[in-house]
């Protein structure tokens, strides 16, 4: 029953194409809680939920990245269209002043 909840959560997230391992873990945590007595079963939420939890920072942050990359390819496509040299343009990650 967990186990069939987190694998769907997972996939709907699309975290097992950024996180194959982590998901592994939650799944194989997911499957242990189904069978777990009571006295595993705090143990193992915690372990599920902390897992879980950083799966889903870093499916964030992956796509965090990806408009990050987006981002700085329209403003050099506008900087193309304006004239500017995409040299003068900062890149990801790059900050001002120093």
């Amino acid at each position: 029953m967990v186990e069939d909840k987190i694998r769907a959560e997972l996939e709907s997230l699309g975290a097992p194409q950024h996180e194959p391992g982590l998901c592994a873990l939650a799944i194989t945590l997911a499957a242990r809680l189904d069978e777990a007595g009571s006295r595993d079963s705090s143990a193992l939420s915690r372990e599920l939920r902390e897992t879980v939890a950083k799966i889903k920072t870093s499916v964030q942050n992956a796509e965090t990245g990806k408009e990050s990359r987006l981002d700085d390819l329209a403003a050099r496509r506008a900087a193309r269209a304006s004239g500017t040299a995409d040299s003068e343009l900062p890149t990801s990650g790059e900050h001002g002043g120093g």
